[in-house]
């Protein structure tokens, strides 16, 4: 079969001309077009459902939302794993599809269960899939920022002017914001005030959401033209809330303004950003799966720029996470070892067949499949990475060993050649004479390689692409092999061929063939000295260091404390605050921006005491001289040090992102316990950090807080309910509205949209003596009735 290929490819030397410079084009296209990223994308093939249920504890949120969805959920076709997750406000359910499964239909499936879902769900709960994109994909960040404009401004700009156009971008899943502060407007309810003019709260919410609306009635005609009917009804401002009649009193309208104060305000956040000690407005661009992420980042820098000039004065947008020089440098590098290895491949090549024109036939192999290997890694849709294009570089060496057998061969049967044969016919028989080697010999290299297609799971994701780019590079170069090696031949080994050895080929066998004897005469000597180097290699394996993926120089550090559970937000914004200030003092830092909370997407479901600081760092010639980046971390670690009740963790962020997914933990080793008693596996874990404190090399070591997260809760006295006529449903309804408050209706002004919240005066809600006091209507009594005779007192109650 060998043969006969090599035969058709000589009888057909334009033919295989031809297709090779097919191939050559077809490659350099595919290789621009080829997705380019740092590493491999080792997340799982999931789909995410989150729900926000506002207001609501996590054992609500568990109960009611997250246990119903992932139910539904069950069943579905190819599905690995189901994980769920319930927060404050906050329910997250990730579905977990096996490789290879489309994820435009786990999406459908998913979001057709979802819809299944939605009759067992409390009313006003909207579950929603996630974007199309990996935990891999937040791979640009920016601030919007002004000296004119404050953080309400910034964010309405952000929400309704950036996102909507950065969201257009192709290949963009995405555009995520965070910080500053959502305007709303918000009705302040006066109890006082209701109870002197006999109003309910539900009362209010009803007047307002009843009092927002445009209608249409059709057509009319007019002297022959038709018009059409529009009832205008929209608030736009806040005395059009003010104005708002509630009831009457004896004939004597009661408006909105005589119970409450309107005023715009601020919505409830649970993340926010700093930036150099302040309080900032960001965005996170999201890149779709699959995507090119050097493209992505280019088409949004386009399109930034392109919206800079339309931004009120004073208002910029400046990037602070950008991972296009990480990918440029990343691969930058592995081009810069291609290209060495091609050229030195080159030299030893020419150095030992010593001639120009069999070398250029052996080092045509190399470009050629590498273009191969490119064509075929489009077709299994495999980025270029540091771990693909890895697999390239190991294997650039053994591309060449089945050209030059090949050439060496055919040129020793053309010097050999003395009775004038024909050129062709002697290319034939020396090339099928070592058809069978030259095959063996590459497939069973090749063959090593199988037992890393059989790795699964994150092992997999991370080595596979190493494994099938040099199978690729090496398949390719043995078609060349048979096929464009002869034929370059018959072309370039034309006339007069003398077989000689070149200087360093004689040099070499001066040396080589006295070893060579020496060993054949000394066997058992030669073979037990064999098997002492092999065992004294075997036993130096336990004393070199392991690593599971290589380390990159990302230009730049994640630094991730944890605080108490019960930590506010308020108090974690100051801490990150004086992270910035403290980390700023470092003069080769260019950016430190914190990150509290999380940011509005279900890529982030960080809980608000987790801070997230991006350290990112100025080129090194900016840098103090004799300065490294270890000596940067370490007195980055000395300046936090001294912030009290932060638990630090260092990283770079894809590194932290990798650590969180493949284990689940942000630092470089972490021990997780397993067992059924929360309270005991916390006690453990105190245990075990106080014994790892002296084992020599730990720097940072923490024990995860589990419990400490205070709840405030109100018990219904249901005897005491009763004895006023009054229901749970009525009572829990008004402790809703009066203390968290409730969105009645939305705004609609321009592209700008705007919740009308309701709820009590701050100086109302804000102790446990206001709380019990609440006034709850009651039915054929006075107009209210204090709450505390209905409801148990309140406390600080143990956490859930």
């Amino acid at each position: 079969m060998l043969g006969k290929l090599i035969e058709l490819s000589l009888r057909n030397r334009a033919i295989v001309l031809i297709l090779t410079a097919f191939v050559i084009i077809w490659g350099v296209f595919t290789l621009q077009k080829t997705p380019i990223d740092a590493f491999p994308d080792l997340s799982e093939n999931q789909v995410l459902v989150f729900a926000d249920w506002m207001g609501r504890g996590p054992q609500e949120v568990q109960d009611q939302v997250t246990y119903p969805l992932e139910t539904e959920l069950r069943g579905l076709p190819q599905v690995k794993e189901i994980r769920s997750s319930s927060s404050f406000g906050f329910s997250m359910v990730t579905v977990i599809f096996e490789d290879g499964v489309d994820i435009y239909f786990a999406r459908q499936v998913v979001n057709e269960k979802v819809q299944q879902a939605l009759p067992r769900l409390p009313k006003g709960v909207q579950p929603a899939l996630g974007p199309a994109s990996t935990p891999m994909g937040q791979v640009f960040m920016y601030t919007l920022e002004s000296s004119k404009h404050n953080l309400a401004e910034l964010r309405t700009m952000q929400d309704f002017f950036l996102k909507p156009q950065l969201s257009a971008v192709p290949g963009v899943a995405e555009v995520a914001s965070i910080g500053g502060y959502v305007l709303q407007y918000q009705v302040n309810l006066d109890p006082d005030l209701m109870k002197a003019y006999r109003v309910t709260p539900g009362q209010v919410y009803s007047a307002v959401a009843g009092n927002n609306a445009n209608i249409g009635a059709k057509v009319v005609e007019q002297n022959g033209q038709e018009y059409v009917i529009r009832g205008l009804g929209l608030v736009e401002s806040a005395e059009d809330i003010n104005n708002i009649v509630i009831t009457q009193n004896n004939n004597v309208p009661v408006y909105v303004k005589n119970v409450a104060r309107v005023n715009l305000g601020p919505d409830f956040r649970r993340g926010l950003i700093t930036k150099g000690g302040r309080e900032a407005v960001g965005g996170i661009i999201v890149q779709r799966m699959g995507e090119n992420t050097l493209d992505v980042i280019e088409a949004a820098k386009l399109k930034i720029a392109e919206i800079q000039p339309t931004l009120p004065d004073g208002m910029k947008i400046v990037p602070y996470y950008d991972q296009t020089e990480l990918v440029k440098k990343a691969i930058a590098t592995l081009k810069r070892a291609l290209v060495e290895e091609f050229i030195l491949v080159t030299i030893i090549v020419l150095a030992f067949l010593g001639t120009f024109r069999s070398s250029s036939i052996v080092t045509s192999a190399i470009p050629i499949g590498i273009l191969i290997a490119f064509i075929l890694m489009k077709q299994i849709h495999l980025s270029a990475n540091l771990m693909s294009l890895g697999g390239i570089a190991i294997g650039i060496g053994v591309m060449t060993d089945a050209a030059i057998v090949m050439v060496e061969n055919i040129y020793r049967h053309l010097a050999e050649n003395r009775t004038g044969r024909n050129v062709t016919e002697v290319v034939l028989e020396a090339a099928k004479e070592v058809a069978g080697p030259i095959f063996f010999s590459i497939t069973i290299i090749i063959v090593t390689f199988l037992p890393v297609f059989t790795l699964t799971g994150t092992e997999g994701k991370l080595y596979s692409p190493m494994a099938w780019t040099k199978t690729f590079a090496m398949t390719g170069s043995l078609l060349l092999a048979f096929t464009l090696v002869p034929v370059l031949c018959t072309l370039l080994l034309k006339g007069k061929v003398k077989e000689e050895e070149t200087w360093i080929v004689r040099k070499l066998h001066h040396w080589y063939v006295p070893i060579l004897k020496t060993a054949v005469k000394h066997r058992k000597a030669t073979i037990v000295f064999a098997v002492v180097v092999m065992l004294a290699g075997f036993a130096l394996l336990p004393f070199i260091g392991t690593e599971f993926m290589p380390e990159l120089d990302e230009g730049s550090f994640l630094v991730m404390p944890t605080m108490l559970p019960s930590v506010s937000l308020t108090e974690a914004t100051e801490a990150a605050k004086k992270m910035d200030t403290l980390i700023m003092q470092i003069p080769e830092v260019q950016y430190s921006v914190g990150k509290v909370g999380r940011a509005e997407t279900a890529m982030d479901p960080a809980p608000i005491n987790m801070i997230e600081t991006i350290v990112t760092l100025k080129p090194k010639d900016q840098w103090r001289s004799g300065i490294s980046k270890e000596d940067i971390l370490m007195e980055m670690q000395t300046k936090l040090a001294n912030i009290p009740g932060l638990n630090q963790a260092f990283t770079q962020p894809i590194a932290g992102r990798l650590g969180m997914l493949t284990t689940g933990v942000r630092t470089q080793l972490g021990l997780k316990l397993y067992g059924e008693d929360l309270k005991v596996l916390q006690a453990k874990a105190f245990e075990i950090e106080q014994v790892l404190k002296n084992v020599p090399g730990v720097s940072d070591l923490l024990a995860e807080r589990i419990f400490g997260a205070p709840y405030l809760e109100a018990q219904i006295n249901r005897e005491k309910a009763a004895r006023y006529g009054l229901n749970i449903a009525e009572l829990e309804d008004t402790l809703e509205l009066t203390i968290g408050g409730r969105a009645a209706t939305k705004t609609i002004e321009g592209r700008k949209r705007f919740d009308i919240f309701l709820r009590y005066n701050r100086d109302n809600r804000e102790n446990i003596e206001d709380m019990k006091n609440i006034l709850v209507p009651v039915t054929g009594g006075s107009p209210a009735a204090a709450a505390g005779g209905g409801m148990g007192g309140m406390g600080g109650m143990p956490p859930m």
